[in-house]
């Protein structure tokens, strides 16, 4: 798996957060070819932006090259954000809702698709920070 690149704008100690701007993020090769999962679309649009990223080495300087990394599990924790909340909001909307038949279930539906939306956008603060160690 390939790995986006950035430069370091703003250090930081070890540990801490340092802005880096993302250079150009990699999709995979199904995406970039636009037969995949369309991430790779999205990827583009990120280039050139500023994100905050913990520091796993010291003595990095501004300008430096840098890899940008996503800790153990921040995968799987973005996934719950993007997918999980409304998926289970659905749910519930739909197994509340169908006491009152198709329509109610329909209602249920979107109302818990809502509300996991709503859920999701309120733990956007605690979704997953990237790490950066320097570029070989």
């Amino acid at each position: 798996m390939q790995v986006p690149t950035g430069t370091l704008v703003s250090s930081a100690a070890r540990g801490g957060l340092a802005r880096v701007r993302v250079d150009e993020p990699v999709a995979c090769a199904r995406c970039a070819a636009g037969r995949g999962c369309g991430a790779g679309i999205f990827a583009r649009q990120r280039a050139g932006e500023i994100i905050d990223a913990h520091v796993l080495d010291d003595g990095l300087e501004p300008g430096a090259a840098v890899d940008i990394l996503l800790d153990d599990g921040g995968l799987l924790k973005a996934a719950l954000l993007a997918y999980g909340y409304p998926l289970a909001g659905a749910l519930a909307g739909v197994l509340s809702g169908s006491a009152f038949g198709d329509s109610g279930a329909a209602i249920g539906a979107l109302a818990g698709i809502s509300a996991g939306l709503l859920l999701s956008r309120a733990r956007i603060g605690t979704a997953p920070v990237p790490s950066i160690r320097p570029r070989p």
